[in-house]
C-alpha cells in the first residue's frame, strides 16, 4: 500500500528528474493519459509554464497548476488544478484532470492524489470542483467518489464524442 512519504509538488524542472522515465512507461503500456510529444522535455516545461502564468493561452484553456505525486524523486502519478471553469471545460475536464502511472494503479495512489489536490484547490479558494470521467473509467470515477464526488450528470466530451460523468465535490 502507500507509504507516509508521497508529497504533492508543482512541476517544474527540478522536481521532474523522472519525467522521460515517466511518459515512457504510458507509452509501453498503450496508455496515451500522458505523452511526452517527441520526448521533449522542454517543450512540456515550456507549456507548463505558460499555462502556470494564464497568459497566452490556446482558445478555450485556462490558467492552471500541474503536480506531480512524488515517492522520493519517482513522479507516481500528475494532477492539473484548473483555477475556473469555462464552458467546454463543464463538459470535459472540469477542474482536476489527473493520470496515474499503469505500474501504480489500484494501490490507492489515486485517491491520495486527488484528496491532495483538492486541499490546493482549496488553498486558491474554490469552494467546490468539478471532475468528468468516461463512463466506462471505473478507477476514476472510484477515486472521485471515494473523495466526496456526487455524481450530477452524464455528458458528451466535445474533444473526443465520448460519454462521460460529471461529478462535483464542494470543498
Amino acid at each position: 500500500m502507500l507509504h507516509q512519504r508521497l508529497r504533492l509538488c508543482r512541476v517544474t524542472r527540478e522536481s521532474s528528474s523522472g519525467l522521460e522515465e515517466y511518459a515512457r512507461e504510458f507509452a509501453d503500456a498503450g496508455d496515451s493519459a500522458f505523452v511526452l510529444t517527441g520526448g521533449d522535455a522542454e517543450a512540456f516545461f515550456a507549456r507548463v509554464e505558460m499555462f502556470e502564468a494564464g497568459e497566452d493561452l490556446p482558445e478555450n484553456r485556462v490558467r492552471m497548476t500541474w503536480f506531480w505525486l512524488l515517492q522520493g524523486d519517482r513522479i507516481l502519478a500528475s494532477s492539473r488544478l484548473r483555477h475556473q471553469l469555462i464552458p467546454v471545460l463543464l463538459l470535459d475536464g472540469g477542474n482536476i484532470g489527473y493520470e496515474v502511472r499503469p505500474s501504480e494503479r489500484r494501490r490507492g495512489v489515486g485517491r491520495e492524489l486527488l484528496r491532495l489536490t483538492l486541499d490546493e484547490a482549496r488553498r486558491i479558494g474554490l469552494r467546490r470542483v468539478l471532475l468528468t470521467a468516461e463512463t466506462t473509467n471505473r478507477g476514476s470515477i472510484g477515486v472521485i467518489l471515494a473523495n466526496g464526488g456526487v455524481f450530477e450528470d452524464t455528458s458528451v466530451s466535445p474533444n473526443t464524442g465520448r460519454t462521460l460523468n460529471r461529478y462535483w465535490i464542494t470543498l
